[in-house]
């Protein structure tokens, strides 16, 4: 019993693993807790919510110090950005500012 529910456990965080997607690119401007990331010369959108994890360099960044790394982004920053698409829907699970 344990191993088909560690079976199921695990077959259902790899198809989540499967459905992210990741844009790499530079920083095109931010504004009210959007930011629009130039990725192989397209502007893409990311919506950052409360459940999207930001990391500068390998560390997670969290409380008053997102705020400010958010805000303090300036153009030209590369970044990763870590995310699912549902039908119209983007949900942004990491976003990853290079040091």
């Amino acid at each position: 019993m344990l191993r088909k529910l560690l079976a199921v456990f695990v077959l259902l965080v790899g198809v989540g693993i499967v459905m992210a997607d990741e844009a790499k690119g530079k920083v095109k401007k931010v504004e009210k807790g959007t930011v629009t990331v130039v990725v192989d010369g397209k502007d893409m959108e990311f919506k950052l919510g409360k459940d999207s994890k930001v990391y500068e360099g390998d560390a997670e960044v969290t409380g008053k110090d997102r705020g400010k790394l958010l805000k303090g982004l300036k153009e030209g920053a590369e970044v990763t950005v870590v995310y699912a698409k549902e039908g119209d829907k983007v949900t942004v699970k990491e976003f990853k500012v290079k040091k």
